[in-house]
């Protein structure tokens, strides 16, 4: 029971290390401006919403917490298991650092997380998409690919 536990256990120290570690990354790629008129076609169709979450989670949140939650889940997963359990554990210890934590620390409220629009949240979809890339290529490179595999057709 006790190896079971050790790897999800890491990742979920391992995640809590890279949320730390990612905060003045993502200070630096929040900061990088859309070039000069960017945005204008979304304006104009009315989807700002849309052209702000395309722009926060591709120039702001990918580099910053999407690539490094794949380097950092693709190194355990080469020396361990590629588990569900690991991958999780890693998530919700960059999500306990982020929402808990953090807000303990400077006194804010826990509900900030959740007064974002709906296109504020490319952080959360980054950190998933990374941590999903890095399982499927590990369980990939090792065989065991989660999907059942190709279906028979008609003989």
């Amino acid at each position: 029971m006790a190896a079971t536990l050790k790897q999800p256990v890491l990742c979920l120290a391992l995640g809590a290390v890279l949320a730390v570690a990612v905060t003045w990354l993502l200070a630096a790629t929040m900061a990088i401006a859309a070039p000069a008129g960017f945005f204008a076609w979304f304006k104009s169709h009315g989807a700002l919403g849309l052209g702000l979450a395309i722009w926060t989670l591709l120039v702001a949140y990918l580099p910053a917490m999407g690539i490094p939650a794949f380097l950092v889940l693709s190194a355990v997963f080469r020396f361990g298991r590629a588990t569900v359990a690991s991958a999780v554990s890693f998530v919700a210890g960059v999500l306990l650092v982020m929402y808990l934590a953090y807000p303990l620390a400077e006194g804010w409220s826990f509900s900030l997380a959740f007064q974002r629009p709906w296109w504020g949240y490319g952080l959360e979809l980054s950190l998933f998409a990374g941590a999903a890339a890095a399982l499927l290529l590990a369980r990939g490179r090792a065989g065991g690919s989660p999907s059942p595999g190709p279906v028979p057709g008609p003989a």
